[in-house]
């Protein structure tokens, strides 16, 4: 019985891992990024570096 929510927790938990690497990107000092929404643009070029979220799935990244 135990064996069985220790496996449900760690298949949870490598979901939400999965989940959250997806999400981050990071722009670069010497490049910009588009996000496009379902093909539409959602946000306008982010030209600032650092370390950013999308939702995933849902989100792409273009680096300029």
């Amino acid at each position: 019985m135990n064996q069985g929510k220790g496996l449900f927790a760690l298949i949870g938990l490598g979901l939400i891992g999965f989940l959250i690497v997806n999400s981050a990107y990071i722009v670069p000092q010497t490049s910009s990024a588009i996000v496009f929404q379902l093909g539409r643009v959602a946000r306008a070029p982010i030209v600032s570096p650092g370390l950013y979220f999308k939702i995933p799935f849902m989100e792409n990244v273009v680096f300029i």
